[in-house]
């Protein structure tokens, strides 16, 4: 059996630790700016036929 010896290097590991908060940080605020784009597949409100088409395609209804 083999032992490794690990030394601990408090600011080694403090510079890492504030290094992956930052990038945390970064990441959450391009997500929250990401939010207030518009999106690229928005919904659109579908457009109402115009009146000359429907005067063509719609069958008129016979007189009871």
């Amino acid at each position: 059996m083999t032992s490794t010896l690990t030394t601990y290097s408090p600011t080694l590991t403090g510079a890492l630790a504030q290094s992956h908060i930052e990038d945390l940080l970064r990441d959450a605020r391009q997500a929250r700016a990401a939010a207030h784009l518009p999106s690229p597949t928005r919904h659109r409100t579908p457009r109402r036929r115009p009146a000359w088409w429907l005067r063509g395609t719609v069958r008129a209804h016979p007189a009871a």
